[in-house]
């Protein structure tokens, strides 16, 4: 015992003979930023084609960047182009906000409701209105450029493609115009009828249109003169906007079927059953193809045979639209309002957040970021968490310490013998990836599960810089350090 003593009091002379540096939290942020080039989202279903589908890459947790209020149920899908967002209210404005951080760069005001989707090409972001006008409107500052007038209801989102738009009308026409001018290209046979309201917006490819109808048919029209190539004849209205894909053309019906269609001839390849339906427009990529339906499921089909790979569940009556990108599926839930990531591979559940209303709009993915409609007002802004986790060294305290055990207090940490050094951290948002411990900037300890404690016991003699580094799943960083004096 008296050796013991004769120790550390040999210790507390060298330690109060040696200037000891102040320890400090560290919570700078890892400014990683998501390095994949920058895929625009600028009209309905990402597309010409309605894929749904976006290369960038999102995290794997729910986190509301920010959000705005429209002063109206939002059922418009936004656009994103060049660091703006553009979306519809039904209040009748539309809406161009800074992609980053929500905030208001300019509004228009339409004559009614906006429950069609914008679409952004070459300077100019058009939209239909429920007042019977297709608006084309500057995209820097919304100042007007022209409109044309249906005389029906537009909620049917553009297609702008190759300098013309492409749009249907609830007085059964489809139409084409330059996109420049507003100039009538074409409308479907020059004036006749589908027979019903278009709801659907229009998949442009290989110079074809392709669209739906309530008369419960799928028109393939001529891109160029609008004559139809094709018809597919359906039970049942067609509000679902068709896709493109590798040669077929997807699309649901409310006769209780989803289709597959040969996009040059409209014979069915394969078509699948169930008892409600589907308005839902399908997202296409990767050989899957995702569509939501009234029954409260969104499934996942191979798009080469039909098959049904799985079922997701959403809830009941759902009329909203996914969008999928790096191995994720996003969908909004109609009935009580969630907003809900699923794995596209697999359908294993990945987040879920409640709005405060239903979700008929269609996400768009751009830039690390989900965008997102709801009947509560708001356009909601998911993506990267800009919080630093927390991180404390909680133990030892100081002390003097003997075999990891605490025999008198002091103003500093001594340890004879092996110490356990004991971290706290936590991120309440994405969550904690991994925790690392480090003497004098030498890592000696990676933890990726609590708890992260760990044992020196390595011979040492004098100051030692113990310092703990935290990451979180978004990337961010965080550290706490402390001085220990360490003999044997």
């Amino acid at each position: 015992m008296k050796k013991i003593a004769v120790i550390i009091a040999c210790m507390i002379l060298i330690i109060t003979t040696i200037p000891i540096s102040i320890s400090s939290q560290d919570n700078t942020e890892n400014a990683t930023k998501f390095d994949d080039e920058i895929d625009w989202w600028p009209m309905f279903h990402h597309d010409a084609q309605n894929t749904g589908y976006s290369t960038s890459t999102t995290p794997d947790y729910e986190y509301v960047v920010w959000r705005f209020q429209t002063g109206g149920e939002v059922e418009s899908s936004p656009a994103v182009y060049n660091g703006k967002v553009y979306i519809g209210s039904n209040n009748g404005k539309l809406f161009c906000l800074n992609a980053e951080n929500g905030d208001l760069i300019w509004s228009y005001q339409t004559g009614h409701w906006l429950d069609s989707s914008p679409a952004v090409y070459n300077g100019r972001v058009y939209i239909g209105s429920a007042d019977g006008s297709l608006y084309c409107l500057d995209s820097e500052n919304g100042s007007f450029i022209w409109s044309y007038e249906t005389g029906y209801w537009v909620d049917s989102p553009p297609t702008v493609y190759e300098g013309k738009v492409y749009f249907g009308s609830n007085n059964g026409y489809v139409y084409c115009l330059n996109a420049e001018t507003g100039v009538e290209v074409w409308i479907y046979k020059r004036g006749e009828q589908l027979g019903g309201d278009i709801a659907s917006s229009p998949a442009v490819y290989d110079g074809r249109v392709y669209i739906g109808s309530d008369d419960g048919n799928i028109y393939c029209l001529n891109a160029t003169r609008g004559y139809v190539v094709w018809v597919y004849q359906a039970p049942s209205a067609v509000v679902s906007s068709p896709a493109v894909y590798d040669g077929k053309i997807y699309v649901g019906c409310t006769d209780e079927y989803f289709y597959c269609l040969d996009a040059d001839n409209g014979e069915i390849i394969w078509s699948y059953w169930n008892w409600v339906g589907f308005l839902s427009s399908p997202a296409v990529n990767n050989g899957r193809v995702y569509v939501a339906s009234f029954d409260g499921l969104l499934y996942c089909f191979n798009a080469d045979t039909g098959v049904r790979e799985w079922t997701y569940p959403i809830l009941f009556l759902n009329v909203g639209s996914p969008a999928v990108c790096n191995g994720k599926v996003y969908i909004g839930d109609y009935l009580i309002g969630t907003f809900q990531c699923a794995n596209s591979v697999n359908g294993d559940d990945i987040w879920l957040y409640m709005t405060g209303g239903y979700v008929e709009s269609s996400p768009a993915v751009c830039n690390g970021k989900v965008y997102v409609g709801s009947a509560d007002g708001y356009l909601y802004c998911f993506g990267k968490e800009e919080f630093p986790p927390i991180v404390t060294i909680d133990g030892p305290k100081e002390g003097i310490y003997v075999e990891n055990k605490k025999i008198i207090s002091f103003f500093t940490i001594v340890s004879i013998g092996r110490i356990d050094i004991k971290i706290n951290a936590y991120d309440n948002i994405s969550g904690i990836d991994f925790v690392r411990l480090l003497v004098d900037d030498i890592e000696k300890k990676n933890f990726t599960n609590e708890p992260f404690i760990w044992t020196w016991e390595e011979l040492s003699f004098g100051k030692h810089i113990v310092k703990a580094d935290a990451f979180d799943r978004a990337g961010n960083q965080a550290s706490d350090e402390i001085v220990v004096w360490k003999f044997f």
